[in-house]
């Protein structure tokens, strides 16, 4: 089990891995959920732009995993997404 920080995404807020990778009979990973912040650690403005960053943040853990968006094609490989937009309002 390998946890995994990417450099181009924010560092978690507690004391845990952004993903775990768990390389066993199959591959099996596991990102942690992802809010829309910068790598300096500031919530970037606005609904669109906060859902574009966590798809970024997303997309940034598949690459350093060397996942590609092509293999995320097959039906068997992606299991789960779940998503949530909350207002501050």
């Amino acid at each position: 089990m390998k946890l995994l920080n990417p450099k181009n995404i924010t560092r978690p807020a507690s004391n845990y891995g952004q993903c775990v990778d768990v390389p066993a009979n199959a591959r099996r990973l596991i990102i942690a959920g992802q809010i829309g912040v910068d790598t300096d650690g500031s919530i970037v403005e606005g609904l669109d732009a906060q859902m574009r960053r966590c798809w970024y943040n997303i997309f940034a853990i598949l690459a350093a995993t060397y996942l590609v968006i092509k293999e995320l094609a097959h039906p068997d490989l992606l299991v789960e997404i779940q998503g949530e937009a909350v207002s501050s309002e």
